[in-house]
């Protein structure tokens, strides 16, 4: 039996944790305010302060991959459908 590499199972998590991140902070920007996110969240850490480093830290955690993690979980393709639904307001 063959197991995953472990550093190619920790970047799957690395990924996984930035996507996480940039999801709560743009509910966090379409809410308007950051009480969503502190209301609904039980974590140890504050969960802005722990969704801002992790987005500032973008280039490190996952270099330039953004675009391709944006692409494998159909981001662009939501984004234009919302695009395409305020064209229609």
């Amino acid at each position: 039996m063959s197991y995953p590499r472990r550093s190619s199972v920790l970047k799957a998590y690395v990924d996984d944790i930035y996507l996480c991140a940039f999801v709560a902070d743009q509910v966090m920007k379409a809410a308007g305010n950051e009480d969503i996110l502190t209301r609904n969240w039980d974590g140890k850490m504050q969960i802005i302060s722990l969704v801002k480093e992790i987005l500032s830290r973008e280039e490190e955690l996952i270099g330039d991959k953004r675009d391709r993690i944006m692409e494998f979980v159909g981001y662009d393709q939501l984004n234009n459908l919302a695009l395409g639904d305020k064209q229609h307001i």
